[in-house]
């Protein structure tokens, strides 16, 4: 059954949810991690028990997840090579035999998230206005001139993408767009989309199924690691996860990281409120961003949170904030700040003379310690020096985004 028809609505056993933990491992494998069963084991009708995720914390392998109804399903994000998504594609064959993947919903802007849409051909792919306006600039091409850029920051490219190969792919944007908000019917089984961003990139959707009680979350969710702020406002997104917290869920599929509850809503908001606390007292203290990145990271109350997976982006986020509290200042751009990456735990080495001044050590992080190239060095390619070719013209589908309001940005 086409996506628009209107089948029969789906019943889902809402109390068929096993309470701990709200989902279990299925024998299936996917790349990056198991394909999640939510539901009761076994086979059966309820909404629930048609979830199937693909899990991955690693770097680069995002959650994907269907939601399948009556003859069709939705897919949430693809993977961000052709190689893993194929994988992932065949992990879900036997929901996906009898319920062919109809819609594709990409959650935002990121490689991981979209590369692989070419592998879908018979699917209308969705996303936010925003999402598309930087999926143009920000395709294939972008990441071989990163791991390609000379010294520190192509070094650390290519470590964080090894396992992918970008040659050879056809980046296809969405054939439709949406603002707002936007509801669709799969199988019989409702599915709304809110783009909830800008936060983590320029726009940010979030796929809510009402009846499984169940929302995706993109990248606004980084359950058990580290955020990272690419586009902001961070108030924006403390809002966003409000928002889902309003939803009335009772499990998370998060971007990255392990298939939650509510609680990691709560986790990112507490991160990001008390980075924006710390970078805003020591911005007020006159100290540079880079002295004030790892003066945070060697805080006690900030033990915990450096001790998290990818912690690195504390650099990236501290960054954030300061553009946001100064936006005249030049504290470098989301895409400059990798020179930062992987730094932010690691005492500046004094020179010869002797101990640093402030000054000084501000810029013995920037050049010496976070490996910034030679001043002579073309800086790191930034977005637009990419670009990702269409198969189609996104559709606009205007709708009036009343509900969103506690995440206005």
């Amino acid at each position: 059954m086409r996506h628009g028809e209107s089948p029969p609505d789906e019943k889902p056993t809402i109390g068929a949810r096993p309470s701990s933990p709200p989902c279990t491992p299925n024998s299936a494998a996917c790349p990056g991690g198991d394909a999640v069963h939510i539901g009761q084991s076994g086979v059966g009708r309820s909404v629930e028990e048609r979830l199937r995720l693909s899990a991955g914390s690693r770097r680069g392998r995002p959650l994907t997840g269907t939601v399948a109804g009556a003859g069709e399903s939705l897919l949430v994000d693809t993977l961000f090579d052709l190689a893993h998504t194929r994988l992932m594609l065949d992990g879900l064959a036997a929901v996906t035999v009898d319920a062919p993947i109809r819609t594709v919903v990409n959650t935002h802007g990121n490689g991981d998230h979209w590369f692989g849409n070419a592998l879908v051909p018979d699917a209308e792919i969705v996303a936010a206005t925003g999402t598309i306006g930087e999926m143009r600039v920000t395709g294939p091409a972008v990441v071989h001139a990163l791991k390609s850029f000379p010294g520190s920051p192509g070094e650390f490219a290519s470590r964080a993408f090894g396992a992918f190969t970008f040659d050879g792919i056809d980046a296809v944007l969405p054939t439709r767009s949406y603002e707002g908000s936007l509801e669709l019917r799969v199988g019989g089984v409702d599915v709304r989309l809110l783009d909830l961003g800008p936060a983590h990139t320029a726009a940010d959707t979030v796929v809510h199924v009402p009846a499984a009680r169940t929302v995706f979350t993109g990248d606004l969710v980084f359950a058990g690691g580290t955020p990272i702020v690419w586009a902001g406002p961070i108030a924006n997104w403390i809002r966003a996860c409000r928002r889902m917290l309003e939803l009335d869920v009772d499990t998370v599929v998060p971007g990255h990281g392990p298939v939650s509850t509510v609680e990691s809503l709560r986790a990112v908001t507490g991160y990001l409120e008390a980075l924006v606390e710390a970078a805003r007292d020591r911005h007020a203290a006159g100290m540079p961003v880079d002295d004030a990145v790892l003066d945070i990271a060697r805080a006690p109350a900030w033990r915990q949170r450096i001790a998290a997976p990818e912690a690195e982006r504390l650099a990236v986020n501290v960054r954030a904030v300061y553009r946001e509290l100064d936006p005249a200042a030049t504290v470098g751009q989301p895409a400059g700040a990798v020179r930062l990456h992987g730094r932010a735990g690691r005492p500046a080495r004094p020179p010869a003379g002797g101990p640093l001044r402030p000054a000084a050590r501000s810029r013995d992080l920037s050049d010496r310690r976070a490996g910034r190239p030679p001043a002579a060095a073309p800086a790191p390619p930034r977005p637009g020096c990419g670009s990702a070719a269409t198969t189609a013209r996104p559709r606009t589908v205007r709708r009036a985004p009343a509900s969103r309001s506690p995440s206005a940005g």
